[in-house]
C-alpha cells in the first residue's frame, strides 16, 4: 500500500484496541511491522507503526477513553484531504456526521473523525507537511 498526502488518499491508519500487547506481537508477527513507542500522555505510550523506515500508523490503547469500551476495538483509516474544514462541511452536507470536530495536533495536521451516510467511521486529515508547502 502506498500511503500519500494527495486529496483521497489513505495517509495513517490508526488501530484502537483494549490489548495493546497481543495486537502489537499479532501485527509484528503476521505483517513484519516494527513499532516505537512514544509518550503522548495517554494511559499507555503510543505505538508508532513502521514498515521499514515508513511510518504507517499507529497502535494505541483505549484503557481510560470515555466510552471507549462500548467501541470495541477497530480500525481508523485517516483519508488526507486538501481542506479539512471544508471536507467537514462536505461530510454534513453529503449526509454523514462529524463526530469529532477538527482539531489540530501539532506537526502532524488538522483532522476530524467523521461517519458516512451509513455510519461507517474514518478520519480525515489535512497533514502539516501538506499545509506548510
Amino acid at each position: 500500500m502506498q500511503f500519500g498526502r494527495a486529496h483521497g488518499d489513505i495517509h495513517w491508519l490508526e488501530l484502537m484496541t483494549r490489548d495493546t500487547a497481543s495486537a502489537t506481537a499479532f501485527y509484528t508477527q503476521v505483517l513484519g511491522w516494527d513499532y516505537e513507542e512514544v509518550d503522548m500522555g495517554m494511559a499507555e505510550p503510543y505505538r508508532l507503526l513502521k514498515r521499514g523506515d515508513e511510518m504507517i500508523g499507529g497502535l494505541m490503547s483505549t484503557a481510560g477513553i470515555e466510552g471507549a469500551g462500548d467501541m470495541g476495538d477497530r480500525w481508523l483509516p485517516y483519508f488526507a484531504v486538501d481542506d479539512v474544514d471544508a471536507a467537514a462541511e462536505a461530510v454534513a452536507a453529503g449526509g454523514g456526521q462529524v463526530l469529532q470536530p477538527v482539531f489540530e495536533v501539532p506537526e502532524v495536521g488538522r483532522m476530524a473523525t467523521v461517519a458516512d451516510p451509513t455510519g461507517a467511521i474514518l478520519g480525515i486529515i489535512t497533514p502539516a507537511a501538506q499545509r506548510q508547502g
